[in-house]
């Protein structure tokens, strides 16, 4: 059967976001569009730019992207005074990914660093050469990422593979990739003590799925979340692998999107139930594949963003035809409907205080949005910290192999 993926991992790699108000008994109304939403959250609302949401930098200032020709134009926006301060363009395609850094200082574009502040951009080792042929509505693998405390760390899973499962060091120049992708998963931080294991990976069963897409890895739990992809029936299922116990867990099928909590202990995802109508359903689970809850059902859903303090979910979703921003509590109890008649796409983020969701709004003319709400800011959740002793010693190696390979093949250096 001509199926197996590309899932791999190897000894490193890390996968490793002009209105008006009305006030009504200390509610506000969004009028725009075809309606009002009567919310109890919203205490303010106002539009910033053209644009789409990339994520808060910090409280107070959004990374807006725009669109122009074949570049791609980068602002932070001051959300109070709407000052918009430049950042470098970039000549990307539709399908770029970013990832802020913890401390919004700098985020990664693709093979491109750009350091807010500074207003200047440090370009990576491009390793798009070792990409393989996944579905072309799939994006391509991260090549970059950020450890929690804000370092790059090259991620690149077939640049591993080559390396440390066929013994090839990796060119940038154009491979075969076809072997790769029929091939097994391998053991993270394998080392030679452990080769002798009773039990090896080439052992374990693996999903039957052509491709993967939106990968992370979970560092201090050394699990791996990724949606899968089957060519022939067109299913998405969500895994979960633990590297320790070395064995997959299928979450739920027929995935749209996810998103991790802050504490990196619960998921929320959304999944195509296929009904005629309110077939997208939203539910949290906990990485251990435990408490499974229902959130919402809706016509549609896309896009999931956690408030800072994991207490409640923002999404864009309807219950008729045109998606609005929604927040529900994380434990199913309530929802509110926050805007209507926005269209609403998957581009949207909380701020990092939990007092504001900036969205992106119009598949025609996207234009950038701010709502501050009163659910106060909360206290953030610090990520997960292993205690277990193996699994920190797992975790310093892979670290210290991601940092020998980083710096390996980008002799400049990164800060």
């Amino acid at each position: 059967m001509f199926k197996k993926l590309v899932l791999i991992l190897t000894s490193a790699i890390l996968f490793v976001t002009t209105a008006s108000c009305g006030l009504d008994e200390g509610k506000v109304g969004v009028l725009k569009g075809g309606g009002m939403a009567n919310s109890s959250l919203l205490v303010s609302f106002k539009e910033l730019y053209s644009g789409k949401v990339e994520g808060f930098t910090d409280n107070d200032h959004v990374l807006i992207s725009e669109k122009k020709g074949n570049e791609y134009n980068f602002h932070v926006v001051d959300v109070l005074s709407k000052k918009k301060s430049p950042l470098p363009s970039m000549l990307l395609g539709d399908d770029y990914s970013i990832e802020i850094s913890p401390d919004g200082s700098k985020f990664i574009c693709n093979h491109y660093l750009v350091k807010v502040n500074e207003q200047k951009k440090t370009l990576l080792t491009d390793m798009k050469q070792l990409e393989n042929n996944a579905p072309s509505a799939f994006p391509p693998l991260p090549s970059y990422s950020f450890t929690r405390e804000g370092e790059v760390i090259l991620v690149h899973p077939l640049y591993y593979a080559m390396k440390f499962y066929y013994g090839i060091t990796p060119g940038f120049t154009p491979v075969s990739s076809s072997k790769l992708q029929m091939e097994a998963f391998m053991k993270l931080g394998d080392t030679k003590k452990e080769a002798n294991s009773n039990k090896s990976f080439k052992d374990i069963k693996l999903p039957e799925i052509d491709y993967l897409k939106s990968p992370k890895l979970l560092i201090d739990q050394l699990k791996y979340i990724f949606v899968g992809y089957e060519k022939d029936t067109g299913k998405t299922p969500l895994f979960v692998f633990d590297i320790t116990d070395k064995k997959f867990r299928m979450i739920d099928e027929n995935i749209s999107c996810y998103a991790l909590s802050p504490d990196e202990k619960n998921i929320a995802f959304v999944k195509n139930t296929g009904k005629s109508n309110l077939s997208y359903v939203l539910y949290t689970i906990t990485t251990d594949g435990r408490d499974k809850k229902e959130i919402v059902r809706l016509n549609s859903i896309s896009g999931i963003s956690w408030s800072p303090d994991g207490k409640r979910i923002a999404f864009s979703g309807s219950s008729e035809v045109k998606n609005d921003i929604w927040v529900a509590k994380a434990d199913g109890s309530e929802k509110e409907q926050i805007t209507n008649g926005m269209v609403t796409t998957e581009n949207f983020s909380w701020s990092r205080s939990g007092d504001k969701i900036a969205f992106t709004a119009g598949a025609e003319e996207p234009a950038v949005y701010v709502i501050t709400l009163n659910t106060g800011t909360g206290r953030p959740i610090n990520n997960y910290y292993e205690e277990n002793p193996v699994r920190r010693e797992m975790t310093r190696d892979l670290l210290s192999t991601l940092r020998h390979e980083t710096i390996l093949v980008n002799p400049q250096k990164i800060d």
